[in-house]
């Protein structure tokens, strides 16, 4: 037979997977953010480089 106090254990152990788990995809999270930044970082690092390569073929066909 359980005393109370490991029935109060036992009752909280679920709130503490779900504690971990909620870490665990807070971080995940992070990580993917911070890789969905450098991704965007570097779209339109390209993008600007294409633009500045296109204003540079305009102007020296204008001259």
């Amino acid at each position: 037979m359980l005393t109370t106090i490991e029935e109060h254990i036992l009752a909280q152990l679920p709130m503490v997977d779900r504690d971990v788990f909620t870490i665990w995809l807070a971080k995940a999270f992070k990580h993917f953010l911070t890789f969905s930044i450098y991704i965007s970082r570097a779209r339109y690092l390209c993008a600007l480089k294409a633009t500045g390569q296109r204003i540079q073929l305009i102007i020296s066909n204008v001259r």
